[in-house]
C-alpha cells in the first residue's frame, strides 16, 4: 500500500469524534508549513489549514456538519500531498514531515496491532481506538479529548522541527523514542 492510500485511511480512521481528525489535520499542515517556509508547498500547506479551520468551526465543539469520508479520505490525500512536497527538501526533512503528520498513522498501527493480538480481522470497526479508550478511562468528555489529541499533535509538530534541525542520528533516535512513547501509551489505555 502507498502512501497517499495509507495517510488517506488514517485520517478517516481518527474521524471518529468531532472535531478530532479536521483539527489534527489543521495542526500537521501548520507544522508542514513551518518546516517549508518560503517555498511554495510551504502556501498550500497554509492554505490547506485555513479551508480545514472554516470547516473546523462548524464541526467543533458541537458538530453542524461532518466530514465523513469524502472529507477525510481527501484530507488526508491532501496530507499525503504535502508530505510528499517535504521529500523535495531532502530526507531528513521527509522524517519530520512524517513525525508532523504522525498522529493518524500511529492510530492506525496501534489498531491493527490491537485487532491481530485479539484475532479479529483488521478491517473490523472498534471503539478501542487510542481517542477513544483515553476518553473512556480518563476524560470521559469528547471535547476535551479532542483537546488533548490536538495537544499532541502539537508536540509531534515539535518534534518534526527539532528533527529538522538536529543531527540525523539524533533525530532518528528521537523519532524512535517518540514511536516507542507512542506505543506504550497505547498499551497502557488498552488500544494496543
Amino acid at each position: 500500500m502507498g502512501l497517499v492510500p495509507t495517510m488517506a485511511n488514517a485520517v478517516n480512521l481518527i474521524d471518529g469524534m468531532n472535531g478530532l481528525a479536521s483539527g489534527n489535520a489543521i495542526i500537521s499542515a501548520l507544522g508542514v508549513a513551518v518546516l517549508l517556509w518560503g517555498t511554495p508547498q510551504a502556501t498550500l500547506a497554509l492554505l490547506a489549514a485555513a479551508s480545514l479551520l472554516g470547516f473546523l468551526v462548524w464541526n467543533y465543539p458541537q458538530a453542524k456538519t461532518f466530514m465523513g469520508d469524502v472529507g477525510s479520505l481527501s484530507t488526508g490525500y491532501m496530507l499525503a500531498m504535502l508530505w510528499i512536497a517535504a521529500t523535495t527538501h531532502g530526507g531528513q526533512t521527509f522524517l519530520a514531515a512524517g513525525a508532523m503528520l504522525a498522529f493518524p498513522l500511529y492510530d492506525t498501527l496501534a489498531g491493527i496491532v490491537r485487532r491481530w493480538r485479539r484475532g479479529k480481522p483488521i478491517f473490523d470497526g472498534d471503539r478501542d481506538h487510542t481517542y477513544d479508550r483515553l476518553d473512556q478511562l480518563y476524560i470521559q468528555n469528547p471535547s476535551k479529548t479532542v483537546l488533548v489529541v490536538w495537544l499532541l499533535s502539537g508536540l509531534l509538530v515539535l518534534l518534526g522541527l527539532w528533527v529538522n534541525q538536529s543531527p540525523l542520528p539524533w533525530g532518528l533516535a528521537g523519532l524512535g523514542l517518540s514511536l516507542a512513547l507512542l506505543l506504550w501509551g497505547a498499551y497502557r489505555l488498552g488500544s494496543l
